[in-house]
């Protein structure tokens, strides 16, 4: 048995019509992934709101859009795509002061190369007097305020930083607005995401209507019903297989998450109409977070981890605050930044799924 599920609509509709997928070559782009910006024949995003070591910084970018990294400047024409894409940013810029670049000292010979390719950097834009060392363990920061000159520094300093993807083929916008079929799991397929005991890949695609952020798949669904915890979970679990609420077990996984929210609007966009006028926490959406009954920690629901990360809002003394019975979740506050809260599970809510890439097929 098949459900069809008719994304931005609460309905779903039981049929035997086998699995179909829509074409991706169906939709035009060039598309770049949330929080990135077109400009020439790449996608870039400075990221000013978080400051990281280098590796953290370039990790960072992978998470934030597929075959994402810190930026490169192969060729002269590249070092005038970003410099022309920075100017356009002189404001944002100009307060980050320092931005890493993909450039880095190579183990053996601790000479300049770029990250992503390794190959050695033949057209610089070094300030006058850089770069003062070569040692290893040195990366290239451009300098905003000054005409976007390199300088080098210790990849243990946490700067800003700047990222560069490919654009994509598929408009995210496009794709979750398809309806598709997909099957309904059965609960014992449910319990362990195979994405977690495999090997993260960059260059998977996603089961519709679920895009690409990060290394794994979500979809929004803003546009249905509010749904209990409960209902949400199981609305997710027949969306696809191993499908869920959204689950967060590192870092990246949720800032990821955060940034494409923050800059793909707040409250608003989780409005059921136009005329939505409720209060910003019945418009924030559930995730998979869930309060233990005995212990009343919070754990993630489907892989059984105990939730580790401090994303927890701290106005008002705090979250969690709700967490005395066993029957609390949590939520991402879209008026807050998109921190953690927590919530009795009957309330209804939107919400955010979470899928498995689809299997490689050999």
């Amino acid at each position: 048995m098949f459900a069809l599920v008719v994304v931005g609509e609460a309905s779903t509709i039981t049929s035997s019509i086998p699995i179909t997928y829509p074409d991706p070559a169906a939709f035009a782009g060039p598309f770049c992934p949330n929080t990135f910006t077109l400009f020439g024949n790449r996608c870039y995003s400075l990221v000013t709101d978080i400051r990281a070591p280098w590796v953290t910084a370039n990790t960072l970018c992978e998470f934030l859009a597929p075959g994402g990294s810190l930026v490169t400047m192969e060729q002269q024409s590249d070092l005038y795509a970003i410099t022309g894409y920075l100017m356009g940013k002189n404001e944002d810029c100009a307060a980050s002061d320092l931005v890493w670049i993909g450039g880095i000292t190579d183990n053996s010979s601790a000479e300049f190369v770029w990250s992503s390719s390794g190959n050695p950097i033949s057209s610089s834009n070094w300030m006058n007097g850089e770069p003062e060392s070569t040692e290893t363990h040195s990366a290239i920061a451009l300098d905003c305020k000054h005409q976007h000159k390199w300088t080098a520094h210790s990849i243990d300093e946490s700067l800003h930083f700047m990222c560069q993807s490919s654009p994509l083929k598929v408009s995210h916008e496009e794709n979750l607005a398809r309806s598709v079929i997909v099957p309904v799991v059965a609960d014992s397929e449910c319990v362990t995401s195979r994405r977690k005991s495999s090997k993260l890949r960059r260059d998977f695609d996603c089961p519709p209507p679920f895009f690409k952020l990060g290394y794994s798949c979500y979809v929004f669904h803003r546009g249905l019903a509010k749904r209990t915890w409960e209902d949400s979970q199981e609305f997710c679990r027949r969306l696809a297989p191993h499908g869920k609420l959204a689950e967060f077990e590192t870092f990246p996984e949720y800032y990821t998450m955060q940034q494409h929210l923050i800059r793909d609007g707040g409250c608003e966009k989780w409005k059921l109409k136009q005329n939505d006028s409720t209060w910003w926490v019945s418009k924030s959406p559930w995730i998979g977070a869930k309060e233990n009954v005995t212990t009343h920690n919070f754990y993630w629901a489907t892989s059984g981890e105990p939730m580790t990360l401090d994303i927890w809002n701290l106005e008002s003394g705090g979250q969690p605050n709700n967490n005395q019975n066993g029957t609390a979740a949590g939520y991402l506050g879209c008026e807050k930044s998109y921190e953690l809260f927590d919530h009795p599970r009957p309330e209804k809510k939107p919400f955010i799924c979470e899928a498995d890439p689809k299997e490689e097929t050999q």
